[in-house]
């Protein structure tokens, strides 16, 4: 039985809310390494008495998606705010360890109804601050930056998942209220909450709060931000589809080049943020093989993806590296004639006037980069025998979410 695949713009969706599973100290070190200008931490003084340093360790956001990440994810460094000069060392009496913590799970309880088990505290070098650490050991963490001075919090990433009697009843029930309006008709019975928390002390409004609703196995997922609704997915039923939709969808995959009869298996729907587009899948009887995504009004094509027509990867290092030097080592020109030959029925485009640039990173995946820049590029994935498996129009990634499974 072969597996299902997730397409290439499904996975893109995955930088987006809560894909990171937990927060590591690889990722705490990055943040205060990049605050220190890339150094390494010395070690924390017999006295933590030093001065005040302004510049506290910069959070990346994925807009609207209440996920904290810090750069890794999405190839961009984390914004760090620019430093100030530092004031003089106040002779005040430190905080102890222990009121140190006492403020950061204090801030958990305001904010997650509970305290996530300590993991550890250090001093990273040249701040006047203690790092403290929780971890729940199923994804959920919290990583506290507190004054070693005042003991109280400067700074905070928190992410837990809630259980419907822990989370806010009244956003529960507006989930329910905006999920009916958009059109969902499945049963609406929370599962979970994913409550994402960003707090910086010196922001007029300390707290950045993203709740993710979980209903029904999986079957709908909405988001709030700061209880204002963000988007929501949800899954379709057949006959709510516009026949139009699923014959393009046919269409799309026969363009690709799959010779195999598939039938139609389900369908999701994301609407946010004046975006709203469907998710059509089809297979045999036993899985999904392929993925076709379109904007839900205008039935315009902006992904494809046939797992049939791709070869797997080999578990063996040294095969793995021999296929993608073969992958990588294929003629560019040829490449885009092959990928032309699909894509320009696909997207109604002509990829010759497009640049071919190879994704050295990722062997088998280009970018087909428009010179018009307000025509969105292409990105495309292919086989060991040239043969193209998956196109994407580089939209605005918030479309671009995983589907409920």
């Amino acid at each position: 039985m072969m597996e299902e695949r997730k397409p290439q713009w499904y996975e893109q969706a995955r930088k987006g809310p809560y894909e990171q599973s937990r927060f590591t100290d690889a990722h705490a070190d990055q943040v205060m390494q990049r605050l220190t200008g890339g150094g390494t931490e010395p070690k924390r003084r017999q006295s933590r008495r030093r001065g005040w340093v302004a510049a506290v360790a910069g959070i990346l956001l994925f807009a609207g998606a209440g996920a904290v990440y810090f750069g890794q994810e999405t190839g961009r460094e984390p914004a760090v705010p620019a430093a100030t000069a530092s004031p003089a060392v106040q002779t005040v009496p430190e905080a102890t360890d222990e009121e140190m913590k006492a403020a950061a799970e204090r801030l958990m309880q305001q904010y997650i109804g509970r305290t996530l088990p300590f993991k550890s505290m250090d001093w990273p070098g040249g701040y006047e601050q203690a790092r403290l650490m929780y971890e729940d050991g199923v994804g959920g963490f919290a990583f506290v930056l507190v004054s070693a001075e005042t003991g109280e919090v400067v700074m905070a990433s928190i992410d837990a998942s809630l259980t419907p009697e822990e989370a806010d009843g009244q956003l529960l029930a507006k989930g329910e209220e905006k999920l009916r309006e958009l059109g969902y008709k499945g049963e609406y019975k929370p599962e979970s909450v994913r409550r994402g928390i960003n707090y910086r002390a010196s922001d007029s409004e300390p707290a950045q709060i993203y709740d993710n609703v979980t209903v029904s196995g999986g079957t709908a997922s909405i988001q709030f931000n700061n209880g204002v609704y963000s988007y929501a997915h949800f899954m379709v039923d057949e006959g709510d589809i516009r026949p139009e939709a699923l014959l393009i969808g046919v269409e799309a995959i026969e363009k690709l080049g799959n010779p195999q009869n598939m039938r139609f298996h389900y369908a999701w729907r994301y609407v946010g943020d004046k975006k709203n587009f469907i998710g059509l899948t089809y297979g045999n009887d036993d899985n999904v093989l392929a993925t076709v995504g379109l904007d839900y009004d205008t039935l315009e094509l902006f992904g494809i993806s046939d797992a049939t027509l791709q070869i797997a990867k080999p578990d063996d290092p040294e095969k793995r590296a021999e296929q993608d030097q073969a992958l990588l080592a294929m003629v560019d020109a040829q490449l885009q004639s092959t990928a032309a030959a699909v894509a320009d029925g696909l997207f109604g485009i002509r990829l010759e006037d497009y640049v071919l640039v190879k994704n050295q990173p990722t062997p088998g995946t280009v970018t087909f980069v428009s010179s018009d820049k307000d025509v969105p590029d292409i990105q495309a994935s292919y086989n060991l025998n040239g043969v193209f498996f998956s196109f994407t129009k580089m939209v605005e990634h918030e479309l671009l979410v995983e589907p409920v499974n």
